[in-house]
């Protein structure tokens, strides 16, 4: 059998009671659930990924207001006709706290729990979970979520229901290759992708921040991701059969990829080769991303030398958060920031970010962009909370350079709608959004809003420093512009104040006078164009 050798280039979240004292408080009602919110980002590979639509089952866990006050113990919660239901009904208390915690797929043998034993870490999480990947095989997408509900000192109604956003705990893999041959008559053949893996690990969820709180085994198992398509012509690509969950690592864990490989030339079988090894490592695998192998294989890279060996390597061309994959029809309690990173897309897909109580020192913002980021179909809603340090809360609070698109935004209950404060420089650019209360930018940044409505909440106000271009916009009543840091031009094309279209006098007749006096304002009113 001739032997093939690659040289492959990378293209690659109570105190105890008795049951008549639970059923007896007036004004409670039984402790109910809604549907748990999943973000995953859509795979062309068959994705086992638990997603809102597809999960049917989570085991949950509560205390109320401290360690021993236990109100759930992995109660199996389930989803029939879009209700979660449960046996063990239990009833709000009025004046308490309940920590929620949920852990899917519910009872699955690939893990298990070794609670928090003291109260300050179990209302930060569960605690200690184990995962077996040997059980698991890759194809378990474990996702965990917390909630935390304070009661009123007097119930008349049920405070709602608890709202789960669960995030996957476990990193996502799956393997690209290209045909890289000038020559079109070419086809190859990948099957038997396997890649081996920590086959067990623990991560501690009773601390602040659990994301990179994963200790894997040093033993392995092997993941099996199966075939890749035939890739049939010169820059044919196509992934492997199904993409599988790993345990997160550090970069100093080393993965093995195996494969077999056929080179066909005409239909004609010209190479063969089984077992193709290759060592991957430097590669940190982080919680909750998705990671491409991507490989190219060409005429440089192949020989039927079996004493000349080139080594097959990989490198990963794809970091990809898990977002707005399933349906999502749940609304999104959130305490810290949603983080969104150089290049990536966030589409809520029409889901609600909710502010949560509890919002720790200087988490002032509901979304947290970084960088070249798109923002679409998502409603912010900041609850009108503030943080610890009474700092109102931002929608969108942008402190990083980059080109920013917020297309299909609304942003409620917020002191601040938009906020940009860096002096780098920043491209916004606001579709078919409604923005309420105070927006500003700097005047290191380009502004565009298109289709887009102003409306007053907290505040009432828009303080721009740089230039920025208004078309087809919306500005409802009581609407203020405050011009006193005005570096840029304002430019309004086709757009309306309380319904009646703008004009020379618009700003100057709705000139804020309440933060920064109209001196200044006044005196840029010059730069305010109406076309």
């Amino acid at each position: 059998m001739k032997k093939l050798f690659f040289a492959v280039l990378a293209t690659v979240a109570m105190v105890a009671c008795t049951t008549d004292e639970l059923v007896s408080v007036k004004g409670g009602d039984a402790i109910a659930f809604e549907d748990a919110f999943i973000d995953n980002a859509t795979r062309v590979a068959v994705d086992p990924s638990l997603t809102t639509g597809n999960i049917n089952g989570i085991d949950v866990w509560a205390i109320m207001d401290e360690y021993n006050g236990a109100v759930f113990s992995g109660e199996d919660v389930t989803k029939t006709g879009g209700v979660w239901t449960y046996a063990n009904t239990q009833y709000w208390l009025p004046g308490h706290d309940y920590y929620f915690s949920a852990l899917a797929p519910m009872n699955d043998p690939s893990w298990s729990v070794a609670l928090a034993d003291n109260t300050a870490a179990a209302e930060l999480g569960i605690g200690t979970v184990s995962f077996d990947n040997t059980v698991a095989e890759g194809g378990v997408d474990l996702v965990y979520g917390r909630d935390f509900i304070q009661t009123a000192t007097e119930l008349t109604a049920a405070p709602g229901t608890v709202k789960f956003e669960l995030e996957h705990l476990l990193s996502k893999v799956k393997f690209t290759f290209v045909n890289g041959f000038s020559n079109s008559n070419t086809v190859i053949k990948v099957t038997d992708i396997r890649m081996t893996a920590p086959a067990t690990g623990t991560i501690d969820l009773a601390v602040a921040d659990y994301t990179k709180g994963w200790v894997p085994s040093t033993t392995t198992t092997t993941l099996e991701f199966g075939n890749v398509p035939d890739l049939e012509g010169t820059g044919a690509t196509d992934e492997c059969a199904t993409e599988l969950f790993t345990i997160p690592a550090a970069a100093t864990q080393k993965y093995t990829i195996t494969f077999d490989a056929e080179l066909l030339m005409g239909g004609v079988s010209a190479i063969v080769s089984d077992d193709l090894t290759a060592m991957v490592e430097g590669v940190e695998l982080e919680m909750g991303k998705a990671y491409n192998f991507k490989a190219t294989l060409d005429n440089t890279n192949i020989s039927e030398n079996g004493t000349e060996l080139f080594p097959i390597v990989f490198e990963v061309v794809e970091v990809k958060d898990w977002v707005n994959g399933g349906e999502v029809v749940a609304k999104v309690n959130t305490v810290d920031p949603v983080v969104i990173t150089d290049g990536q897309t966030f589409d809520g897909n029409g889901s609600t970010i909710a502010a949560s109580a509890g919002r720790e020192n200087n988490k002032n913002a509901m979304i947290a962009p970084e960088g070249d980021v798109t923002i679409k179909n998502v409603t912010v809603d900041g609850n009108n909370q503030k943080t610890e340090t009474n700092q109102v809360m931002r929608g969108i609070y942008i402190k990083k350079g980059g080109e920013y698109n917020i297309d299909n935004v609304e942003i409620i209950n917020c002191g601040y709608s938009i906020n940009v404060t860096t002096t780098e420089a920043v491209v916004l650019n606001v579709t078919n959004s409604l923005l309420q209360s105070w927006i500003s930018w700097s005047a290191s940044t380009t502004a565009t809003f298109n289709n887009v409505e102003f409306t007053p909440g907290q505040y009432a106000i828009m303080r721009p420093q740089g230039n920025a271009t208004f078309t087809n916009c919306e500005f409802a009543a009581g609407f203020k512009f405050s011009l006193d840091l005005l570096v840029g031009t304002l430019t309004f094309t086709n757009c309306t104040y309380d319904g009646a279209p703008f004009t020379t006098t618009t700003v100057a007749d709705n000139i804020d006078t309440t933060y920064y006096g109209s001196v200044a304002a006044d005196a840029n009113l010059t730069k305010v164009v109406i076309n």
